[in-house]
């Protein structure tokens, strides 16, 4: 696990977690105070690109692997191990190669825009959904 990200369970809002060959992956359930409160330590991270994908589709649903996927979140922390997803840093050792983890955040009334906070380090994506839109409705 990336130095400095919190245990799910030291989390109060932590719905559900499952790590998956060198992936981990965690969904909470809150408003955009305790998402602010999340992403002010996801800043403080060392040694990680720091990132927050903007979702605006359907609020998502996971649950156990496999399983039926029914239990509601807010957002997603995505920790992947370097070499495995995410390219190799160089300047990391080849025996420790660290990780990049990534916040996805589903806008809704409890996180909207104007509500969040986000650290100036931490870089802000789009997930695509409003784009591929506007792109599916210029297309026949």
């Amino acid at each position: 696990m990336a130095q400095g990200v919190a245990r799910p369970y030291q989390l109060k809002r932590t719905r559900l977690g499952a790590v998956v060959n060198q992936g981990d992956f965690f969904y909470y359930r809150g408003d955009a105070d305790a998402f602010n409160a999340f992403l002010a330590s996801y800043g403080k991270l060392p040694s990680t690109p720091l990132a927050v994908v903007l979702h605006v589709a359907a609020k998502p649903l996971t649950g156990p692997l496999g399983g039926e996927q029914q239990i509601p979140y807010d957002w997603q922390v995505e920790v992947m191990r370097r070499g495995w997803g995410p390219p190799l840093d160089p300047a990391q050792p080849k025996n420790e190669p660290g990780y990049v983890v990534t916040v996805h955040v589903w806008l809704s009334e409890a996180i909207s825009l104007d509500r969040l906070v986000v650290p100036k380090q931490v870089e802000i994506r789009s997930a695509g959904e409003i784009e591929q839109f506007i792109n599916s409705h210029r297309d026949p």
